[in-house]
C-alpha cells in the first residue's frame, strides 16, 4: 500500500477499484479492502469501487487468492462506507452484458452527484430486464447458484 500511498497527491481525487479483479482474478483481501479505504478517508478521496463480479469468483489454482470470499469494501467501516461508492452489474453477473442492468449504492452526500450525472447521461434498461434481474436475485440466493456456478465453473 506504500506504493498506493506515494502516488496519491493534492490532484488526486479518487481511487478506482475492480475487485474481483477483471480479468486477472485477484480477489483483494479485507486487510487490502481496509488499508485501500483507510488511505481514502486519511486524505479525503473517493473509492469508486467497482464490484460488478462480485458473485463470479471462481476457485483457482493458478491465481493467487482468487478462491477468497469476497468482501464489499464499504460494508468494512462507516468511515470507509462514507467515502465509497460501490458500483454493481446485474447484467454481467447473468451473462446479459447488452441489458446494462444495474446500480450504484453510497451515502446520500456521494449519490447526489451520481443521480444528477445519471440524469442527464444515462439511458435507462427496459422494465422487463428490471424485472428480470430482480427475480433472478431473489432466485440465485434461493437455489444457492452463487456456489454451484462457482463450483462448477461454468458461466
Amino acid at each position: 500500500m506504500a506504493e498506493l500511498e506515494d502516488a496519491i497527491n493534492e490532484r488526486t481525487k479518487m481511487i478506482y477499484l475492480n475487485n474481483p479483479h477483471n480479468p486477472l482474478g485477484k480477489v483483494f483481501t479485507r486487510a487490502e479492502l481496509t488499508a485501500i479505504g483507510n488511505l481514502c478517508v486519511t486524505y479525503g478521496l473517493v473509492l469508486v469501487s467497482d464490484e460488478v463480479y462480485e458473485r463470479i469468483v471462481f476457485p483457482s489454482h493458478s491465481v493467487p487468492n482468487a478462491d477468497a470470499v469476497h468482501t464489499r469494501v464499504a460494508s468494512i467501516s462507516p468511515e470507509i462506507f462514507a467515502h465509497t461508492l460501490t458500483v454493481v452489474s446485474l447484467a454481467k453477473l447473468f451473462n446479459a452484458t447488452g441489458w446494462r442492468v444495474g446500480f450504484v449504492i453510497g451515502c446520500e452526500v456521494l449519490m447526489r452527484p451520481v443521480i444528477a450525472t445519471h440524469l442527464v447521461l444515462a439511458y435507462s434498461s427496459s422494465g422487463p430486464a428490471q424485472e428480470a434481474c430482480a427475480v433472478g436475485l431473489r432466485e440465485a440466493e434461493r437455489l444457492d447458484w452463487w456456489s454451484i456456478n462457482a463450483r462448477d465453473g461454468k458461466f
